[in-house]
């Protein structure tokens, strides 16, 4: 049976106390603070060291929308050579997505646009049915008004 290694990228301060609980576990320093990734892709040496290894399943806890930066973390990933990842919704459940980098970039900016026009439309649409309206009450005032001159 092949041995498995596990990694875990971890933050400065708490990497002491990490790796002297999990032995096993092989720990990525981290600079402290919140990760994002504009942070990890000017990080050369933390970048060109996750890069070169190739994961077999990353496991991202906390991974929904709900979650300050889950942009960021799927950018991070998206950066990552492994073989799937594992997201877990609020409820625990999971549920396997690959990930790549420019089709994150194309969903991103194609959704943009698809809410810009959409804004559009409905702009659009909100003044044709005013216009329509417009004119039909002015044709039913007026269609009024012109039957009472005729006496009918």
């Amino acid at each position: 049976m092949k041995k498995k290694k596990l990694y875990c990228l971890i933050q400065k301060s708490s990497l002491a106390s990490f790796s002297g609980k999990y032995n096993f576990i092989e720990c990525i320093e981290n600079d402290d603070g919140f990760f994002n990734y504009k942070k990890f892709k000017n990080n050369k040496k933390l970048l060109e060291r996750i890069v070169n290894i190739y994961f077999d399943e990353i496991y991202l806890p906390s991974s929904t929308a709900d979650f300050n930066g889950f942009e960021d973390i799927l950018m991070i990933i998206s950066k990552i050579n492994a073989n799937r990842n594992i997201f877990f919704s609020c409820c625990g459940e999971t549920y396997y997505k690959k990930i790549n980098f420019y089709l994150l970039n194309l969903d991103k900016y194609f959704g943009e646009i698809i809410y810009c026009t959409r804004l559009l439309l409905d702009f659009m649409l909100i003044t044709i049915i005013y216009v329509l309206k417009y004119i039909y009450y002015f044709i039913k005032n007026n269609t009024k008004n012109f039957f009472r001159k005729m006496n009918f």
